[in-house]
């Protein structure tokens, strides 16, 4: 009991005697206007205890939350789990056509980019369809509600970037546009990867006399206009350095337009046509799988997840 006493003692002594923060990190909370009651820290190097302010106060996790997610996710669905992308469809292949809608389901594929949908409709072409007769109907009735985007007010003022892409069943890229900037005194060259069937890029960026390391000072969020031909275009706002080259990753177009798209295009690419319109639904019973693409195994993808703080797979 003596024993006891005198640990929860030390103990006591040990918080007390580290309450206070760093005098470097006081200052900059101070200079920032940020009162020290605010934050919440508990540092442990080794056995030792070398910072303890207010640990016991309920905080925001922030991105430490995906411990949590990532720990659930483990224990549902276990360690062999593997998402899963296919192509179905229930129509006969005949003539070099497939009579009947091209269903793309989605399944929770943490891997799934452009190269590996490449994969899957080279897979299609190799099986003898040229020409789909039916409908794109995209599938991401595995998460309820399938579309947790839509409607969502922007986290902060960045609603373009990947930390603030909601994810769904059936992300190809994370559904992210890299857009390559190079710039000369007199003018900007943009290029746009992955190319998206009717989609293009266009600047009305400012050009300055600037740091190129400093470029996103004058970063924008883009703008995207859906013509009524169908046709949509980013546009590029803000300033930006002249003579400086730069690579930015935006999540802008509707990840509907996206998928379709960039199917389209790369269906395009090998050869092939699609006669029908793309449509959310959902998979009929008797659909067959076509082609499939499987991601790692869910520890992998935790790894990617918690190491570099990846909201998207969280």
């Amino acid at each position: 009991m003596l024993r006891r006493t005198a640990l929860v003692t030390l103990l006591a002594w040990s918080f007390a005697a580290h309450a206070q923060l760093p005098q470097p990190v006081a200052e900059l909370m101070a200079s920032s206007g940020i009162p020290a009651d605010a934050m919440s820290a508990l540092v442990i190097r080794g056995n030792t205890l070398m910072v303890a302010q207010h640990i016991e106060r309920p905080m925001a996790p922030a991105s430490t939350m995906k411990l949590v997610t990532t720990l659930v996710g483990l224990e549902q669905l276990g360690p062999v789990f593997k998402g899963r992308t296919e192509f179905l469809s229930s129509g006969e292949i005949a003539g070099g056509r497939l009579k009947g809608d091209l269903i793309l389901r989605g399944g929770a594929d943490a891997d799934l980019d452009g190269d590996e949908l490449r994969r899957m409709l080279q897979s299609l072409r190799n099986q003898g369809i040229r020409r789909i007769d039916g409908n794109l109907v995209i599938d991401r009735g595995l998460f309820n509600p399938s579309r947790m985007d839509v409607g969502v007010p922007p986290f902060d003022e960045s609603p373009e970037a990947y930390y603030n892409v909601i994810p769904d069943a059936l992300l190809v890229n994370k559904n992210m546009l890299q857009v390559d900037m190079r710039s000369t005194a007199k003018g900007i060259k943009l290029a746009m990867e992955p190319r998206l069937e009717r989609v293009s890029i266009e600047s009305a960026m400012t050009l300055v006399d600037g740091d190129c390391a400093k470029w996103e000072d004058g970063w924008k969020l883009p703008e995207v206009k859906k013509e009524e031909n169908g046709r949509i275009r980013v546009i590029l706002n803000g300033t930006f350095p002249k003579d400086c080259a730069k690579t930015n990753s935006i999540n802008v177009v509707d990840r509907q337009d996206y998928v379709e798209r960039l199917v389209r295009l790369t269906w395009k690419q090998l050869g092939g046509a699609i006669k029908g319109e793309a449509v959310e639904g959902s998979t009929p019973p008797d659909a067959r799988v076509l082609a499939a693409h499987t991601s790692r195994s869910l520890p992998e993808v935790v790894r990617d997840i918690n190491k570099p703080s990846d909201n998207a797979l969280a």
